[in-house]
């Protein structure tokens, strides 16, 4: 009998150190006391039996992890993991948006690019990376490289161009002056520009008023002399109307540098004329005037 109660005496404790991680020798001694469950011990988390040492657990990128822990001044001491870590899938290019949240000890290594387009339509790279918000949290941090300045890019608060149409539904301020993608012509037909357009009373108005450009025909041929000013160099058109006996004939001029020059002077050959000169002062030869009818 003395026997089995020296053997129960053994086996006891023995259960006991079982209990708290298979350890013997922390259980009556050493520190002593009986370990918590190995989930609530914590690195700096409070403990009562200095120099107890009791296991923990933690998941570490997915995976439970155990160490030691010992009771130091009143708190769980516990090693830092010294495993290789882990890196779980990057994601692809574009696959992230600044500010959006990220897994650091999983993440932290990856860098991802993100392409954007400039105002010049050239495709530009960037990366994100995953850094800490300082406050337990982690969040995709991106950086763009410079773009270049494009002199037609919209003024703040103003849509794409192509969304600004004549007519069409806006919700912009009244005194913004958004650009378009109605051309602007010159009076070669050549184009200057944007249309400019403002958002009045929810609807686009845009500014496509023709340019003030000079006649394209000839002026009256009365007006045409040499000397007289005209505005589309190269331009021929008749002048100096001349009658000879009922007929009338006409000089032909040439806008030179802003006036016109007469470049073929008619004249009454044997007969009378009036209502216009016979000739002119202008650098033209003279031209009989049956074969100059007009």
């Amino acid at each position: 009998m003395r026997r089995f109660a020296g053997t129960v005496a053994l086996v006891i404790p023995f259960l006991a150190a079982l209990a708290c991680g298979g350890r013997v020798g922390l259980v009556g001694g050493g520190g002593g006391g009986t370990c918590p469950s190995p989930s609530a011990v914590a690195n700096g988390g409070a403990c009562t039996s200095a120099g107890q040492t009791c296991a923990a657990t933690f998941d570490e990128c997915g995976s439970p992890t155990t160490v030691d822990c010992t009771c130091t001044n009143g708190g769980w001491a516990c090693p830092s993991f010294a495993g290789p870590g882990c890196v779980v899938a990057c994601p692809l290019t574009d696959e992230v948006q600044p500010g959006q949240s990220c897994s650091l000890p999983a993440q932290g290594p990856c860098t991802v690019p993100l392409t954007y387009t400039g105002c010049d339509g050239i495709a530009l790279t960037g990366s994100c990376s995953c850094q800490s918000d300082g406050q337990g949290a982690a969040s995709w941090a991106c950086s763009e490289p410079p773009g270049p300045e494009c002199p037609d890019a919209q003024p703040p608060g103003c849509p794409d161009a192509s969304q600004v149409v004549q007519g069409n539904g806006c919700d912009v301020s009244p005194q913004l002056s958004c650009d378009s993608l109605t051309p602007v012509y010159d009076c070669n037909g050549n184009i200057t520009g944007d249309a400019p357009c403002q958002c009045f009373n929810g609807a686009w108005s845009c500014i496509t008023s023709e340019p003030s450009c000079p006649p394209t025909g000839c002026p009256d041929p009365v007006s045409v002399e040499q000397g007289v000013s005209c505005v589309t160099p190269g331009m021929q058109c008749p002048g100096n109307p001349t009658d000879c006996d009922g007929a009338v004939f006409y000089d032909a001029f040439e806008c030179d540098s802003g006036v016109w020059n007469d470049i073929a002077v008619t004249g009454c050959s044997g007969s009378s004329s009036s209502g216009g000169s016979s000739g002119s002062s202008g650098g033209g030869g003279s031209v009989d005037a049956g074969s100059k009818g007009m």
